[in-house]
């Protein structure tokens, strides 16, 4: 896990939370109604013309709206199950800090959003200290595997 990826963990539940925005105004568009204007002639003599309003659905319309929808909607679902992966991938990684101070700082930190400056006031030691534990963590703990992600 590189310390980008952990950066990426805020935005990622904002993209969650956006995307499921998106698909429920998605899925809650109906169909829509058209207006058009027709002219008739009226049923005796002297059949005089005028003009009409007529609505209704338009059924080729609603179909290719219906079928953009549904791609649009396949691609939404998509990207948010990839960011719903990498958040689990993130926590997990947290979760499987051994060391409870240096798991505290990295929940906080990359978890709760906090700034290095909120966790070295409630951890007790300078912002700087917590940057660094984290900085050290990332560094013993790296693997060429997770320097790929």
């Amino acid at each position: 896990m590189t310390k980008e990826q952990l950066e990426q963990l805020g935005c990622l539940r904002e993209e969650i939370r956006e995307l499921h925005q998106e698909i429920r105004r998605l899925r809650e568009k109906d169909r829509e109604i058209v207006t058009d204007k027709v002219q008739a002639s009226s049923h005796e003599f002297p059949y005089t013309r005028v003009n009409m309003l007529i609505r209704g659905y338009d059924v080729r319309g609603t179909r290719k709206r219906n079928a953009a929808i549904h791609k649009k909607q396949c691609l939404l679902e998509k990207r948010m199950l990839e960011a719903q992966l990498l958040e689990a991938e993130i926590a997990e990684f947290i979760n499987g800090i051994a060391n409870s101070e240096t798991r505290r700082i990295f929940h906080a930190r990359y978890e709760l959003g906090r700034t290095w400056e909120q966790i070295g006031k409630e951890m007790h030691f300078d912002r700087t200290t917590a940057e660094k534990k984290v900085a050290k963590y990332l560094k013993d703990h790296d693997h060429p595997q997770d320097s790929s992600h």
